[in-house]
């Protein structure tokens, strides 16, 4: 009867050890955005909660400790001017350069929500029109877009947002959308619609390999440029 209590006893406490486990792994991994305001939220890119379609490109996070071994990365680390020096890039890199061919589905993909998918579970206080801002590094024409979804939705207002030639090798926040006639204007932006308050998981995706992803953040201000 002893030796029964003690195996009871023994199973007993792997079950809540196991359980305790689950339960600090999910606390690590899930990471909820609080509004700045009742229409402004701001998100470091390295803190999503969830990445997946990671097949063909993968998000990498890059910092001072951990520079991500790639054999196809041809342009160097950008850690000066990144927000807590560290910052996600887009990775292998295969797409640079006017000698690369463009390989829908791995290096570019202009149907958004295919390769490389970052989730962010976000809160918002109120409904409306929300306008994209995304804080990026670009070296030329082939890694300077990218796509937004929303609740795993991507709307024709998401896609194609992009760092304009102005805005190259630098750190530089853009709500442009692909194909603006203005230079580098703000005629055509990139923005997403929340019908109701509350709980929403905001996405990107990969357009062009190569991207270099620091913040991003969502206004119902157009005028709003954040910091």
């Amino acid at each position: 009867m002893k030796k029964i209590k003690n195996i009871l006893f023994k199973n007993v406490n792997t079950v809540l050890i196991s359980l305790s486990s689950i339960f600090i792994c999910n606390a690590q991994t899930l990471k909820r955005v609080k509004p700045q305001s009742d229409s402004y939220i701001t998100v470091e890119a390295e803190d999503f909660e969830n990445q997946t379609a990671t097949t063909k490109r993968e998000w990498k996070i890059v910092s001072k400790n951990n520079i991500p071994k790639t054999r196809r990365d041809p342009d160097k680390e950008h850690l000066q001017g990144s927000s807590n020096s560290k910052y996600l890039e887009l990775l292998p890199d295969s797409l640079y350069g006017d000698n690369e061919k463009k390989i829908e589905g791995k290096n570019y993909s202009k149907t958004p929500g295919k390769v490389a998918i970052l989730s962010y579970t976000a809160n918002f206080k109120t409904e409306g029109k929300y306008y994209v801002w995304v804080r990026g590094f670009s070296t030329g024409g082939d890694d300077n877009s990218i796509h937004v979804g929303i609740d795993g939705n991507w709307p024709e207002s998401g896609k194609q947002l992009y760092l304009c030639e102005e805005l190259r090798d630098k750190w530089s926040w853009s709500s442009s959308k692909f194909g603006n006639t203005e230079k580098c204007g703000t005629t055509k932006r990139v923005f997403i619609n929340i019908t109701k308050p509350g709980r929403h998981e905001v996405m990107f995706s990969m357009r062009e390999d190569g991207f270099e992803f620091d913040k991003w953040a969502m206004t119902k201000s157009p005028g709003k440029k954040p910091k």
